[in-house]
């Protein structure tokens, strides 16, 4: 009877030992991005073709990124600021939906 606590006992502290590693197996991969392969997202933008004037920051390829909308306009809160007199303060938005221009 004896014996077989002991055995019992063993095997207890073997089968937590075990629960314990996986876990901890678990987290090390959770942490280091595990088996995961890595989403390449695709960001849209517009390409700059063409540069207005010598005070833009601007410059020819570069690209603005479009995460959910841009606001293109007159005014200083806009993303793209443009200085025309001929623009409006809010002269378009243009929105990203299911990752296709609209």
């Amino acid at each position: 009877m004896p014996l077989v606590r002991l055995i019992l006992r063993v095997l207890i502290i073997v089968v937590i030992y075990i629960i314990i590693f996986w876990a901890l197996r678990i987290m090390y991969k959770d942490i280091k991005g595990g088996n995961r392969k890595k989403r390449v997202s695709k960001q849209l933008g517009l390409e700059v073709i063409k540069v207005g004037d010598n005070k833009s920051n601007l410059k020819i390829g570069s690209v603005i990124p479009i995460h959910s909308k841009l606001t293109i306009g007159r005014k200083e809160d806009n993303l793209l600021i443009l200085h025309d007199q001929y623009v409006s303060g809010y002269h378009a938005v243009i929105y990203i939906k299911i990752m296709s221009i609209l």
